[in-house]
């Protein structure tokens, strides 16, 4: 046994990199490229200068390990390979592990997937909820179990064949999770187009979606249902004598709402009826990253409001929120906000343009049935994707515990004396 520092530098300097023009292009990391294998990737560059300061440098085969949560726990440490010129940099939320002569690079790699190992890290974390951090303290003194190279070189191997099977078939399982998302796509498009209705044909208003039947009824999105805004957040609102919960564009996802981190801004009584959220609303995400997103409230938090970053709509009519709520979710799918807005810009998804829209509409009895019908559909593939999900996550337990057996001596490996 020895401690990690013994056999590896732990955020060592790396003078290549210092030597390097200001005028060159080098590999840049951010955190979303660190996975470990072939999903690691280095493609992007900067140039020398701009990464000169407030960055890490690192070398290929270097051990990158990703320092914050929940990045950390997610085990996506990684070996730095495909490095243009070996010298990069990265976002400072690396860790730098560079082995020595004394040990093996993929067996020390394999030790800093173990469970005991992680949970260490986890532990070990400081910093506020959210952005804690494992200290370097942690990996300088870790105690690691360190046989002879030849041992090391043993037990890497064994795992480089074992985990690439596991890794295998977790990637089939996650092929035909993709499918299945394939499958409920193609059923949201078929439903909102009447696809399975036979006759005659019209366009279906959405030059995105194919035509839609005759017989139904193509209207703005406006005629039908009221589109409003949020409440515009400023520092002066952060505060004040009537505090009330409110939703964001982050707590919004697919069907349902993340209302673990609800935050508080003053309604004054004057605003409260229009901003206040009913059972039955449609909450969609007005821009960014998450543009389309949308879900139809429940109640989850009582007396609760929303902001600008959301579109709340509501019908006017007979007509079911639900229907519109699986012509956006193709739509988003589709791209259609970002094809229609600005690419230049981060793309938003305005109540003007919201209203605008035209939407294909069955009659309200059809529309009930096809509704039900699609969510029959849905229920049967969310059940397959648990299935997998279940399966996949198994897998990964049994990754986990193969390489922590291996790498502490509990399994037993030929050609390998017990540490």
């Amino acid at each position: 046994m020895t401690r990690l520092r013994n056999v590896a530098r732990i955020n060592p300097p790396t003078p290549q990199f210092d030597r390097l023009p200001d005028d060159s292009q080098v590999a840049f990391v951010p955190l979303e490229a660190v996975w470990p294998g072939s999903r690691f990737d280095a493609s992007q560059t900067r140039l020398k200068g701009d990464v000169s300061t407030g960055y890490t440098r690192f070398l290929e085969n270097d051990i990158l390990i990703p320092k914050i949560t929940p990045t950390f726990e997610a085990d996506r440490t990684t070996i730095a390979t495909g490095i243009e010129g070996g010298v990069a940099a990265a976002t400072t939320e690396l860790h730098i592990v560079r082995v020595g002569p004394e040990a093996d690079l993929k067996y020390i790699r394999y030790l800093l997937s173990t469970s005991s190992f992680l949970q260490e890290g986890a532990a070990s974390m400081i910093g506020v909820a959210g952005q804690k951090r494992v200290p370097d303290e942690l990996l300088r003194n870790l105690i690691i179990p360190i046989p002879d190279l030849r041992c090391q070189r043993t037990i890497a191997a064994f795992l480089d064949g074992e985990t690439t099977r596991i890794d295998a078939l977790i990637a089939l399982k996650q092929q035909m999770i993709d499918r299945l998302h394939e499958r409920e796509a193609s059923a949201v498009y078929a439903t909102v187009v009447g696809d399975r209705i036979a006759g005659r044909r019209q366009s279906s208003g959405s030059p995105w979606l194919a035509d839609c039947p005759a017989s139904w009824t193509v209207a703005p999105l406006g005629a039908r249902y009221r589109v409003e805004l949020g409440r515009m957040l400023n520092e002066e609102r952060r505060v004040g004598l009537t505090p009330k919960p409110y939703l964001r564009n982050a707590n919004v996802r697919w069907d349902d709402f993340d209302v673990r981190d609800v935050a508080s801004m003053d309604f004054p009584p004057a605003e409260q009826a229009r901003f206040r959220l009913r059972v039955g609303d449609l909450l969609v995400c007005e821009g960014g990253a998450g543009i389309g997103r949308a879900a139809i409230w429940r109640g989850e938090v009582p007396d609760c409001y929303y902001q600008k970053s959301l579109h709340r709509i509501r019908p006017t009519s007979e007509w079911p929120v639900a229907w519109l709520l699986e012509w956006i979710r193709i739509s988003t799918w589709l791209d259609a906000w970002r094809v229609e807005g600005n690419l230049a810009t981060i793309p938003h998804l305005t109540a003007e343009q919201l209203r605008l829209y035209r939407v294909p509409f069955p009659n309200v009895q059809d529309c009930v049935l096809m509704l039900r019908d699609l969510g029959a559909t849905r229920h049967a593939l969310k059940k397959q994707r648990g299935i997998l999900i279940t399966q996949i996550r198994l897998l990964a337990e049994r990754r986990q515990a193969l390489v922590s057996a291996a790498v502490t001596g509990a399994l037993e490996i030929p050609g390998v004396a017990v540490v």
